[in-house]
């Protein structure tokens, strides 16, 4: 008899083929020509592996990224980013202060969506957060549930106008899809426009929650100058009481970079403060071009 030669064909003429000559999967390969599973069309010498731990090529070998090491049913090459931690994989329920990634999407504690917040206060239980996203994937700060530092009009009595209604009121969320800025624990609200008035301006803050920004030091200067470089910020004088320079909040009044020979009070009445390059009194009622207003949200 001849001998058979894998080449599906009935060289001894039997009227049988060998069953390692049939090409039972269609992918145009033998077992006998070194297919490994003839019921598995993917797999055959050369084939690509296909991340299933499985020998799809035939090389006798099963790739190290397609083990499933600690049998959690997820592999390396499957986006297990911890293959011996089997509390770690896709999908895991993400444990927000252990500083891992647990379910293996790149962000791990407060910087992951899943996590319902921040634990500023390192009592191990989350804040409200950014848990349904928003326009800013910056994840959204809780600030607490208050009672929060505002300006109760008890200072500069007098000097109050009307709010603008430009400022979205306080939730105790920093969420910096709504416009915005975290800083040193502190919520900041920048508000551009023209012919806006100071006493407009601290009305719509204290509207808002918040107040007229309080800047106490270089750093924070710096912090506003970049959100405005031609701002109203929180300082000013009673009305006819010079020299009486304070804070609304009631913040101590230490650091005041006025412009050389300021305070001036070049005319009557220049009771509210701006910010530019340095401190500078104006008038509370008056238009100034392109000037605009940052608000401060913070906790007591």
């Amino acid at each position: 008899d001849a001998e058979e030669l894998c080449d599906g064909i009935d060289n001894n003429c039997n009227n049988g083929m060998p069953p390692d000559e049939v090409d039972a999967d269609g992918d145009g390969w033998l077992e006998c020509a070194g297919d490994c599973d003839d019921t598995d069309a993917d797999t055959w010498p050369g084939a690509t592996e296909r991340c299933d731990r499985a020998d799809n090529d035939c090389d006798g070998l099963i790739p190290a990224d397609e083990a499933d090491d600690d049998a959690d049913g997820w592999s390396v090459c499957a986006a297990d980013c911890d293959d011996g931690d089997d509390a770690i994989h896709p999908g895991a329920t993400e444990d927000c202060f252990d500083g891992v990634d647990n379910d293996c999407d790149g962000l791990a504690d407060e910087d992951d969506l899943a996590c319902a917040g921040d634990d500023d206060d390192d009592d191990t239980v989350g804040d409200d957060d950014d848990t349904v996203g928003d326009d800013d994937d910056t994840a959204d700060i809780d600030l607490g549930s208050g009672p929060w530092e505002v300006d109760d009009g008890s200072r500069c009595v007098g000097i109050w106008g009307t709010d603008l209604g430009t400022v979205p009121a306080w939730t105790g969320i920093c969420e910096p899809g709504l416009g915005y800025s975290l800083y040193q624990g502190h919520c900041y609200y920048p508000v551009f426009g023209t012919n806006l008035l100071w006493y407009d301006a601290r009305a719509t803050c204290a509207a808002a929650g918040g107040y007229l920004a309080v800047v106490t030091d270089q750093n924070e200067f710096d912090f506003i100058h970049t959100m405005h470089p031609d701002t109203y910020i929180g300082g000013c004088e009673e009305e006819a009481v010079e020299g009486s320079w304070q804070w609304l909040t009631g913040e101590t009044w230490s650091f005041a970079p006025w412009y050389g020979g300021g305070p001036n009070d070049a005319s009557p009445g220049e009771d509210c403060l701006e910010m530019r390059t340095n401190y500078n009194d104006i008038w509370c009622y008056q238009h100034w071009e392109n000037e605009g207003f940052v608000c401060e949200f913070s906790a007591e």
